[in-house]
């Protein structure tokens, strides 16, 4: 079986904004009044790189739901 292997360090690049953004919606309370306020987020480049790797293990195991193809590595 080929294995893919898929480093990822950070950088200064990392915290860079990539230009997608995440709304979130939050409920408030102001003044006895329940009230949703909408916050905009800015993606980094780390953020999208890590969202990828993910997605990418979830088609594997998607695809492959018997076999142990994924494992994961952490280092300094």
């Amino acid at each position: 079986m080929e294995k893919t292997v898929i480093v990822l360090a950070a950088n200064q690049l990392s915290t860079t904004p990539c230009g997608d953004t995440v709304n979130i919606d939050v409920n408030v309370a102001k003044s006895n009044k329940a009230c949703t306020e909408t916050f905009s987020l800015c993606k980094t480049f780390w953020c999208c790189c890590t969202e990828s790797v993910t997605d990418y293990c979830r088609v594997i195991l998607d695809l492959f739901p018997t076999q142990h193809l994924v494992s994961s590595e952490y280092g300094q």
